[in-house]
């Protein structure tokens, strides 16, 4: 059975729904036991590999086989939808739960800044107020390119195991 484009598109997103909610569910329960932000870290990326595999091993399960490129855009689009879905997350999280928490991560890196006396104080103060303004979106932008390289690198690593598996 072959698998149109749209319905690849259609089954990775949904499958990157899943993985993205799981990986909200699990952000939400680690900032609850260690009280700090948790929208990233290894845990997640371990999360949204193991979203990527399975809905790459489904959609072999779907189509009956696939090939390296195929499955590298299912895993691809599997981990933009949920990317997607964190950025909903990381919005109402830095938004209207955690409001103090980005602020305080921005400061800490600042006076470590100015603790190594590697920038001038009008650096740091100009950089403070960027990020004061932008932080929701920088945030943001930076999740998401950090989750697509991710999902990027693990769709390629598993597309190739899974040829080799099938071989």
């Amino acid at each position: 059975m072959e698998g149109s484009k749209n319905d690849m598109f259609r089954h990775a997103l949904t499958y990157g729904a899943y993985t993205g909610a799981v990986m909200a569910v699990a952000a939400v329960l680690t900032e609850l036991v260690t009280k700090q932000l948790s929208f990233g870290g290894f845990f997640t990326y371990l999360l949204l590999s193991a979203g990527i595999l399975f809905g790459q091993k489904a959609w072999i399960r779907h189509v009956g086989q696939g090939t390296i490129l195929p499955l590298t855009a299912h895993g691809i689009i599997c981990g933009i939808g949920a990317s997607l879905i964190m950025a909903l997350y990381i919005v109402i999280d830095l938004k209207f739960v955690n409001t103090a928490a980005f602020d305080t991560a921005v400061e800490q890196s600042i006076q470590m800044l100015r603790e190594s006396n590697s920038f001038a104080e009008q650096d740091l103060t100009a950089a403070s107020a960027i990020l004061d303004t932008c932080k929701i979106p920088f945030a943001i932008i930076t999740y998401m390119i950090y989750n697509i390289v991710i999902s990027l690198l693990f769709s390629l690593f598993s597309a190739w195991l899974i040829q080799l598996q099938n071989k």
